[in-house]
């Protein structure tokens, strides 16, 4: 497709190993090599991928060797896990759009690690989808789709939580303009069906407090100063050394020494924490 063309098959076939190794070392370094922390993980602009079509997404020179120091992203566009393809590349698609209800589940599901419900109604989705305007740019779109009030008690955490992501493009690319395509008459390509400026600005409601969010710094701003960014990775870390799920009440104390050592320490001494703390011992919530 027009929107594909940068990349040749041989080169897309190859880019979701290189994504998932890029990710593999991106966390190897901070949490076994350097002794980092989780907010170097958000926040950090090294990159390691020895792929030339992945580096040359990020706009750096691949490293030679598995070895090599990693290279530094110089634009601001790459900063931490967020930012990278890991979680910014999606499902090509002929129109080359972003997914922000995908992105935003993601996220919000993922990284604030909130339980969200299943969609309401696709019928009245589908419904609300005839009065999208042709010109209308992916985020109208999904504002529209899922403007409705059995929508909203989700898509009001998912939707923001999507467009704050809107300078990535499928690829991972960073953008300001986003262009959309449509088949032509014959189904043999791609025409230009809008061209819009990207709106990443968005507000974001975490645990009943609104952060102004407009890239990812700023998200990465609103999940400190929340805690959740801390308190999500308790709970994942929780599930995942213990084997099931959380009991908000007979668990709280180890989910808030992990979430506070997670906060103050590195990331190794969090995983070695609750390893070696009494509460491991069970197997069942105390």
């Amino acid at each position: 497709t027009a929107f594909a063309a940068p990349l040749t098959a041989a080169e897309m076939t190859l880019l979701p190993t290189a994504v998932f190794d890029d990710a593999k070392q991106f966390f190897n370094y901070f949490t076994w090599q350097t002794n980092g922390t989780l907010e170097q993980v958000f926040r950090s602009p090294l990159i390691f991928t020895q792929n030339a079509t992945l580096a040359k997404i990020y706009g750096v020179s691949p490293r030679s060797s598995a070895t090599d120091a990693p290279k530094t992203d110089s634009s601001g566009h790459y900063p931490g896990i967020l930012s990278r393809a890991f979680v910014t590349q999606q499902k090509i698609s002929s129109n080359g759009n972003p997914n922000h209800i995908q992105r935003g589940v993601l996220f919000a599901s993922n990284f604030l690690a909130l339980e969200l419900g299943l969609p309401a109604n696709f019928a009245e989705q589908t419904a609300a989808a005839n009065s999208v305007p042709a010109t209308a740019s992916s985020r109208q779109e999904a504002t529209i789709k899922t403007s409705l009030s059995t929508c909203m008690a989700c898509h009001s955490i998912i939707n923001p939580a999507g467009f704050v992501f809107g300078h990535y493009d499928s690829l991972g690319r960073f953008t300001d303009t986003e262009t959309r395509y449509v088949d032509n008459a014959d189904y043999t390509g791609v025409v230009v069906k809008a061209v819009n400026p990207i709106d990443s600005v968005t507000v974001l409601n975490i645990s009943g407090a609104k952060y102004n969010v407009s890239d990812i710094p700023s998200l990465v701003d609103a999940m400190i100063s929340s805690g959740k960014l801390y308190d999500a990775f308790a709970k994942y870390y929780f599930r995942f050394g213990f084997g099931r799920l959380e009991d908000p009440t007979a668990d709280q104390d180890i989910l808030a020494l992990l979430s506070n050592q997670a906060k103050s320490g590195s990331i190794k001494s969090t995983l070695k924490m609750l390893a070696t703390s009494p509460y491991f011992g069970y197997a069942k919530a105390p």
